[in-house]
């Protein structure tokens, strides 16, 4: 494990992401998990229509099959009301929409069988400009915790990240000022994967 020392403390480090390779990271994350396009067209359909109840259980469906947890969508779906599916993703939308997205997060986690990981799946597919996916690949081999604090340092994590790649002027800069907190997340993700 790689060992880098930061402001005369010894870090060890379990990943390095180098900007350029970013982009073909995405590419094969995309190829991945497809249809991302058309999940974050979905959720921006429920936002623009204040989160209709039947379309939001179709919804987290959806964004549990794309995050491949079909085996845990129908207990999601068995055991909660649409009603309260639809509020939770309405107020979690709107819990992070006002700045507090690892609290839009819990919201939604509140669910029955959704847990952290799935919540953070709904969450980044109804705000990918502001949310991340916590899920068990990056918890278990980045160390973050399953839990709302594990969520804000893995998205705080991400966001400077995100901030330090946009300053650099290296090769291909332009691409780096269209990326998004998710996009980071998602080569983050597939780096792990590759890596195993």
């Amino acid at each position: 494990m790689p060992i880098c020392q930061i402001d005369q403390c010894f870090v060890l480090v379990k990943i390095s992401l180098n900007p350029n390779d970013i982009a073909p990271l995405l590419q094969r994350h995309t190829n991945d998990y497809s249809n991302i396009d058309k999940l974050e067209a979905f959720g921006a359909q429920l936002v623009r229509e204040d989160f209709p109840e039947v379309e939001c259980s179709n919804f987290v469906e959806s964004v549990c099959k794309w995050g491949r947890g079909d085996r845990n969508v129908g207990r999601v779906l068995k055991r909660n009301e649409r009603a309260d599916i639809a509020r939770a993703l309405r107020e979690g939308h709107d819990i992070a929409l006002s700045g507090d997205v690892p609290g839009g997060v819990s919201r939604i986690a509140k669910l029955k069988y959704l847990g952290i990981s799935y919540a953070s799946k709904q969450l980044r597919v109804l705000l990918p400009d502001r949310a991340v996916i916590l899920d068990s690949v990056i918890r278990i081999r980045l160390g973050y915790a399953e839990s709302a604090s594990g969520y804000t340092e893995f998205l705080s994590d991400c966001e400077q990240l995100l901030a330090q790649i946009q300053r650099q002027t290296c090769a291909g800069a332009s691409i780096h000022s269209k990326w998004r907190i998710c996009d980071i997340e998602a080569a983050i993700y597939q780096q792990l994967q590759e890596a195993a």
